[in-house]
């Protein structure tokens, strides 16, 4: 369910800084590569363990409107010479962030939480931000630059 712990709106983020692969060393020796293996694995999911807890203290700390309104100001900065229609789309996303983190059924058991704030603007660009259809709306999350929205919004949340 949305808005619930880490889910698929969390795994871009928390694989922002983790390796996706492993190359094995051009060496003979099974035992090494697989011991190679392991050790990559571990470190794994030990970043995984710390961004459950990052997760959970994030849950466990309040979200202010003001604050929340910083970060997607942060997240999605607009510069002081910015034309009319810039401003407006960024008033118009603010609302939508606005209604999803205070009104959305998808955020309503993590409410006031820091959590929610991060849940909040994964669920817009993943579901909301303005896109031609909801293909296009889907190849922009998964090509463009939503991931790395979506870490930014996490580390300037985390607690």
């Amino acid at each position: 369910m949305r808005g619930q712990g880490p889910t698929r709106h969390t795994q871009r983020a928390a694989f922002a800084h983790s390796v996706g692969h492993y190359t094995f060393r051009h060496t003979s020796n099974v035992t090494s590569q697989i011991s190679q293996a392991r050790e990559a694995l571990g470190l794994m999911w030990k970043y995984m363990a710390t961004f459950e807890k990052a997760a959970e203290r994030m849950l466990q700390t309040e979200l202010t409107m003001r604050e929340f309104e910083k970060v997607v100001g942060q997240v999605w900065p607009v510069k002081d010479n910015a034309s009319e229609q810039t401003r407006n789309n960024a008033k118009q996303r603010l609302g939508t962030l606005k209604y999803l983190i205070r009104e959305a059924d998808t955020q309503k058991a993590i409410a006031g939480s820091r959590w929610a704030g991060y849940q909040a603007i994964t669920e817009y660009l993943d579901h909301y931000q303005p896109a031609k259809n909801d293909i296009a709306r889907a190849n922009r999350v998964l090509t463009g630059n939503a991931g790395e929205l979506k870490v930014a919004a996490f580390d300037l949340l985390k607690v």
